[in-house]
């Protein structure tokens, strides 16, 4: 999974424009029709109404909680996670991860390499959700699994200012490759508007597909929106749209402010950049899909890719900014994503889950 990203506050959005945009009507273009399977929003006729001499309706039932609990879930992935699947309370364990490789037929580039196209453009779509289908049905044998189901996508952005750069290189190479006399100034923008179009296609009807083959089950895609979406809301609204729950991912690549660190003020102690960075991806989620379960992924181990700290269990202070922010900070619960790989890998997370995350638990909900 990737890497935390530190969160930039940022207050203005604005949506990406194309220089000459399509015309009008055309794929992509404003007020246009989405691609084949695009959600066009709630349809249906209303019933007859009820005549006078109609038994009166049952009374309404109890009033939803306002504020339902502050719920844990937990998974974990591996060849050895067979022996810490299952913690116990206060975790429940109704979650699915769909991981790129071996979810449908994903394109990316990988080791240099084009899989399945490489690019959203040269995917298959038909074979991918072909794929797909098989594939949610092994991962979730269950046809009334009601719980996450996280798609994680992580290879490319569907926004293209944000997405890595060989699959923008990719996507102007193709551009010439059907038009080797396109003027250079025009080649970034239809290979954008290309690339965009085919990405939304591809999230969105994957996720449509996704809900066909488990329609109780509710689905997302991992660590969307990060925190450079923060400008990109409006391009991006068919993907907050389409989606059951956003899942923030809420990973610590640092070791932050230990508990000891001097009060600012009453009670107060300075945030350090792991809890700011928490508490902006949070904002941004609710903001993005409000009234939509924003469910926050968190590890308990440091996602310091390339450094020594990689891998390390987090220290007390960073567990206790986990359990804390992301309640308060609006989230409607948490998921604990683990891997173990080895039988040792298995006993580290369950000495830890015993001895330092079970405990803390239990103090946050004092």
């Amino acid at each position: 999974m990737r890497g935390a990203l530190f969160f930039a506050a940022l207050l203005a959005s604005c949506s990406v424009a194309l220089i000459n945009p399509p015309a009008p009507g055309a794929p992509g273009a404003p007020g246009a029709p989405g691609p084949p399977g695009t959600p066009s929003g709630p349809g249906g006729t209303a019933g007859d109404q009820q005549q006078a001499t109609q038994a009166p309706p049952p009374a309404d039932p109890a009033p939803r909680d306002a504020n339902p609990p502050f719920e844990y879930w937990w998974h974990v992935t591996g060849k050895a996670a067979s022996s810490v699947l299952s913690p116990g309370r206060p975790f429940r364990n109704e979650v699915a991860f769909l991981y790129e490789h071996d979810a449908g037929l994903y394109p990316r580039i990988y080791n240099g390499r084009r899989e399945n196209g490489g690019t959203p453009q040269e995917a298959d779509l038909v074979a991918h959700l072909t794929e797909l289908r098989r594939d949610i049905q092994r991962d979730i044998p269950d046809p009334n699994f009601s719980g996450w189901a996280v798609l994680d996508y992580e290879s490319w952005d569907p926004v293209w200012e944000l997405t890595k750069p060989e699959y923008r290189e990719v996507s102007k190479e193709l551009v010439l490759r059907n038009d080797p006399t396109r003027p250079a100034s025009d080649v970034e923008r239809l290979a954008k508007y290309l690339y965009e179009s085919a990405a939304k296609r591809f999230m969105v009807d994957t996720i449509i597909e996704a809900k066909r083959v488990r329609p109780r089950a509710k689905w997302g895609y991992y660590a969307l929106p990060w925190p450079t979406y923060a400008v990109h809301q409006q391009s991006t609204q068919w993907l907050w749209d389409v989606s059951d729950a956003l899942f923030p991912c809420l990973y610590t690549f640092k070791e932050g402010l230990p508990p000891t660190a001097p009060m600012i003020g009453p009670n107060q102690r300075e945030l350090s950049g792991y809890e700011a960075d928490m508490r902006g991806r949070i904002i941004l989620s609710k903001r993005f899909a409000p009234g939509k379960p924003v469910i926050a992924l968190l590890w308990v181990r440091y996602d310091a890719v390339g450094t020594p700290l990689f891998g390390r269990f987090v220290n007390d202070g960073d567990l206790g900014a986990m359990l804390r922010i992301p309640k308060a900070s609006g989230a409607d619960g948490a998921i604990f994503w683990n891997q173990a790989q080895s039988p040792d890998e298995a006993a580290d997370l369950r000495r830890f889950l015993s001895e330092k995350l079970a405990p803390a638990l239990r103090n946050a909900d004092e």
